[in-house]
């Protein structure tokens, strides 16, 4: 993904939405929500840590199984953070391990819904929402109690996961505009009925995850809001 086109004017922003905003043969507008020091990663990098990451949640969600934590464990319901809680981390985690679709982390996700797209930039620094999913499985463990493994890969791992929190947050939204509705298909990797998807997307109410296919083929038509513009894009895109 391509990422030249900075906004920062809201006029420009509401501009762009306008003239944009297609329903009949195209998407509307959609987010992604990111932060710059995942988005500077290159395609090594960004697998590597990745793995580091994935070692951390695989580790700590079998520590769980072998303690017998269910995912209704009150401590872990009262660990949390403005996203979510480690129980919904344990989840995720346990679906990833079982290769569920819909916790795929492989692909690029966007949404039709902006303060969603807000909301997952401040919490992606580590690395999206596998960053999110391996902080908060390793917050529940130590309020379980639970001690950590200590052998090299492990530690490793842990490594280059306290590395990416140390950075600091730099939070952005990614716009896409002028989308087909075949470059995307549902956030498990299923295709659309078309006729009911324009349904669906008639109205901001409704708000999807959809899974890209194709990132090149946006190449052109990305745009990337930095934090401190949030106000202005909110504002262009509830005048919309």
């Amino acid at each position: 993904m391509i990422f030249d086109n900075e906004l920062h004017d809201k006029t420009e922003m509401m501009k762009l939405l306008n003239e944009h905003w297609c329903l009949n043969d195209c998407m509307p507008p959609l987010f992604h929500g990111s932060d710059e020091s995942v988005l500077s990663l290159n395609e090594i990098e960004r697998t590597e840590i990745k793995n580091h990451l994935e070692i951390i949640i695989e580790t700590i969600e079998s520590l769980f199984k072998k303690n017998n934590i269910g995912i209704t464990n009150k401590i872990l319901m009262n660990s949390r953070d403005s996203h979510g809680r480690s129980a919904t981390a344990y989840v995720y985690a346990t679906a990833r391990k079982n290769n569920s679709p819909l916790y795929s982390y492989n692909n690029f996700y966007v949404t039709n819904g902006l303060e969603r797209a807000i909301e997952f930039s401040k919490i992606s620094t580590v690395l999206g929402e596998t960053g999110w999913v391996a902080e908060r499985m390793i917050l529940g463990a130590e309020a379980l109690g639970i001690e950590l493994p200590n052998n090299s890969s492990f530690m490793k791992a842990m490594e280059t996961y306290y590395n990416r929190k140390e950075l600091i947050k730099k939070p952005v939204v990614v716009m896409l505009l002028d989308g087909k509705v075949s470059d995307f298909s549902r956030e498990n990797g299923d295709e659309f009925i078309i006729d009911s998807f324009y349904e669906m997307i008639k109205t901001k109410e409704t708000i999807l995850n959809l899974r890209m296919k194709n990132q090149l083929s946006f190449k052109d038509r990305v745009y990337l809001i930095k934090e401190k513009y949030y106000d202005d894009l909110r504002e262009a895109w509830n005048n919309v």
